[in-house]
């Protein structure tokens, strides 16, 4: 079935909007897609990326798929910060379910992780869910 609602741009930038509207984040920034490649300002101690690392399967009624929001904080004295990944982790978790008119994301499960640029990730996975456009 040809749906414009399948689109993981649209996807993505309908998670984005969720989480900026919300406030979520004040001294930091939302991506979509990836991580950038730039180097965060030091003055940002943290950022999300919000994307959709799956297919979207139709099932005829709806589109079903997984979509991610990672959150990534600066670690404090080369170890994880502990403190800003649970402030905003629990800042996330009060918005789930997240219902649009198009998708729908509830908590599917999180990994952590870190990476060589001096921060620590959450990667939050949900069930996601694309309506059928009319």
């Amino acid at each position: 079935m040809n749906n414009k609602n399948y689109d993981i741009a649209k996807i993505e930038k309908a998670l984005y909007d969720a989480l900026r509207l919300s406030g979520v984040l004040h001294n930091s920034q939302i991506f979509m897609g990836t991580r950038p490649k730039v180097d965060i300002p030091s003055d940002k101690d943290a950022f999300i990326v919000v994307s959709v690392p799956s297919d979207v399967i139709d099932m005829n009624a709806f589109g079903r798929f997984i979509a991610r929001i990672d959150i990534y904080a600066r670690d404090k004295n080369n170890l994880k910060n502990v403190t800003r990944l649970s402030e905003l982790h629990d800042k996330v978790f009060d918005l789930l379910p997240i219902i649009t008119n198009k998708y729908s994301f509830d908590l599917m499960g999180e990994l952590g992780d870190s990476d060589s640029l001096g921060y620590h990730v959450t990667l939050i996975n949900l069930y996601a869910i694309a309506k059928i456009t009319n």
